[in-house]
């Protein structure tokens, strides 16, 4: 059993049920500018953020929009989604909780937008229970980028090391692992084909937070 002194939550997939929405965007986007959605770009695609993903569309097949079009019709329609269709894990609120009554201090580190992301966690009275939320874009890191976490475990006022992140995304997982944070991995959807590797790295994977 692991000691956790302070915790790092993604949102996406891992505290709102959203990937299967954002990987509807991408599928979208591709579609509206007539490229077919290969078994090899699926597979890039699940290790890859938002903005990731953006830079890849732009760079590999020269969609003309920039980073930030592409970015703003990803986040308009999301945000609707956000505010009406989209709900939290199963127990995730009774888990943070019993978090906040245990003393540790979490954040959420998402590749959303911070002010979207906000927005989308007070929906469900969720925001309260996070000391501050943290997007990569503000961060100009990504998760894949073990610095990510050890600063974002700084402003929570512990080492990587003593920090616990909750991911569902392989890529962040990696990176979490670089920074010798504890992982647990949460089963989505989205991350089947990723499993075998996520028992891997992670100290254990979760389908529901009544596990823990």
């Amino acid at each position: 059993m692991w000691t956790m002194k302070a915790a790092i939550f993604d949102m996406d997939g891992t505290v709102l049920d959203s990937m299967e929405q954002w990987r509807a965007q991408s599928v979208l986007l591709l579609e509206r500018h007539g490229i077919e959605l290969s078994d090899e770009l699926s597979a890039s695609l699940r290790q890859m953020s938002g903005v990731m993903a953006a830079k890849l569309y732009a760079k590999r097949f020269g969609i003309k929009l920039n980073m930030q079009e592409i970015m703003e019709t990803y986040l308009a329609d999301m945000e609707r989604r956000y505010m009406t269709e989209i709900l939290p894990k199963p127990g995730v609120g009774a888990y943070l909780e019993r978090l906040e009554r245990e003393g540790v201090p979490c954040c959420i580190a998402t590749a959303t937008p911070r002010p979207l992301a906000e927005r989308a966690l007070a929906r469900h009275g969720l925001l309260k229970r996070f000391r501050f939320v943290v997007s990569t874009q503000e961060e100009r890191r990504g998760k894949d980028d073990p610095e990510f976490f050890e600063l974002t475990a700084s402003r929570l006022g512990v080492t990587a090391t003593e920090c616990t992140v909750f991911e569902d995304a392989l890529y962040a997982i990696q990176g979490a692992k670089k920074a010798d944070c504890t992982v647990i991995g949460v089963a989505d959807p989205t991350n089947l084909s990723d499993r075998e590797e996520m028992k891997r790295l992670c100290a254990r994977i979760i389908e529901r937070y009544a596990e823990l």
